[in-house]
């Protein structure tokens, strides 16, 4: 969406109503009739307040919201408009919060925007408090995706739970541009191994699952980047796990965005190397027995995982490669496929 250069020098509200709220409005997802619903001018009546005991007499205050914005009639948000030539007082925003601070309206956020400048103001945090985010008008296009942040339907909710304005492209609709993973799991369906003499060992880990503990989400530049730990069968197999660096891994994918399509999924790549030195403690995930390297040796492995977001997992296939080379002459490399199920239950 595009703000060109205004002149806002003979406008009056009505002009800030068509040329900026309006457009602002239909870029953000809301349309009169629709789930994500605007209101215009709904007369409200409210009692007024005072102090000191109420009379009977005391008139009611009536007013008109100049737009009520309803995400399938629960969430809401109003904005008020104004006409650039008049500075947006305290008494407006009170005005605003009036509105806002309704039970039948019960708006999250209240707005005031004259044209010159666009404020946001968090309704639980009363009129006296700075607008969250106080905009010119030449600043405006530049930050929209800080307004869409807050304001649009798929980021209205979470926007308005969290402590902080993410300020950052996000990472899909309705999310943030970072993201926690709170829970999940891998379970292995295919394993296979080069060399026959461990290949039976290698096909027991078909069946096996082991928890994502933790892990995060964010964006690096123009891709997104997952850092994933994963769980361990018990104590020991943690501990040697841990020792040569192996269970947490960082995987890149080149799209710029977490799909929402199974049609269209993403494709995270990691690539890791791990040195294991004669001695070092191990665990035999095959075996589940616990034994010591009798020979240094170097593992590279390669993962992938392919999927898409439903909700708040993140699930799909992976597969996996592994090549382990013995520093021992004439010793022949193993290598391991392997491939499985995931999820990964994520939290913005």
């Amino acid at each position: 969406m595009l703000f060109p250069p205004m002149n806002f020098d003979g406008m009056n509200e009505a002009d800030i109503r068509a040329e900026i709220i309006d457009p602002l409005l239909r870029h953000l997802g809301y349309r009169s009739g629709t789930e994500f619903n605007i209101v215009r001018e709904r007369a409200l009546r409210y009692p007024r307040r005072s102090l000191g005991r109420k009379k009977p007499t005391d008139p009611e205050i009536k007013g008109r919201p100049d737009y009520i914005l309803e995400m399938r009639g629960v969430d809401r948000w109003i904005v008020e408009a104004k006409p650039p030539g008049f500075n947006i007082s305290l008494d407006d925003i009170e005005q605003a919060f009036s509105y806002a601070f309704l039970p039948e309206v019960a708006a999250g956020y209240f707005v005031l925007c004259n044209g010159k400048r666009f404020m946001i103001f968090k309704t639980i945090d009363g009129p006296t408090a700075p607008p969250l985010i106080d905009l010119p008008y030449e600043h405006l296009g530049s930050k929209l995706q800080v307004v869409s942040n807050v304001l649009a339907p798929s980021s209205f909710r979470r926007s308005l739970m969290s402590k902080h304005i993410d300020t950052a492209r996000p990472l899909a609709p309705g999310w943030g541009s970072t993201l926690d993973i709170v829970a999940g799991e891998v379970e292995y369906t295919e394993a296979s191994g080069s060399l026959p003499q461990i290949a039976e060992k290698i096909s027991r880990m078909v069946g096996v699952r082991l928890p994502m503990d933790n892990g995060f989400v964010w964006r690096l530049d123009n891709q997104i980047a997952v850092k994933a730990r994963q769980g361990f069968l018990h104590r020991h197999h943690q501990a040697t796990s841990e020792a040569i660096g192996v269970g947490e891994a960082i995987y890149y994918s080149s799209d710029s965005e977490l799909s929402t399509e199974r049609s269209q999924p993403n494709i995270f790549e990691s690539t890791n190397i791990y040195s294991v030195p004669r001695g070092q403690p191990l665990f035999d995930v095959f075996t589940q027995e616990q034994s010591v390297a009798d020979i240094d040796l170097k593992m590279t492995t390669f993962s992938e995982a392919v999927g898409s977001l439903e909700d708040d997992r993140f699930t799909g296939r992976f597969f996996g490669g592994a090549e382990v080379v013995y520093n021992l002459p004439g010793a022949p490399a193993l290598t391991v496929d392997i491939s499985g199920i995931f999820y990964l239950k994520l939290r913005g």
